[in-house]
């Protein structure tokens, strides 16, 4: 079995949920390649895009999303950060 051979078993990584929130004007988009952050960024960019007037008023949506981990045998972290 080569390198990826790995990939062709479903995931032993843990299920995990988070939650994603988006800022956007008032139009419905579909919930795909958007930009989407923590609360904390979220409230960053509301602060200082939307009222300092760059952008207009919107509103802030919320994302639940679960995510299968990636296979353990390799690595020892489920995220990387950069």
């Amino acid at each position: 079995m080569g390198p990826l051979a790995s990939l062709l078993r479903p995931s032993d990584g843990k299920l995990m949920d988070f939650v994603m929130y988006r800022a956007q004007n008032d139009a419905n988009y579909p919930l795909e390649n958007v930009n989407a952050g923590n609360l904390e960024g979220i409230m960053w960019y509301l602060q200082n895009e939307v009222l300092s007037g760059v952008y207009g008023p919107g509103t802030v949506k919320n994302f639940e999303a679960l995510v299968l981990g990636k296979q353990k045998e390799n690595h020892d972290f489920e995220f990387a950060e950069r």
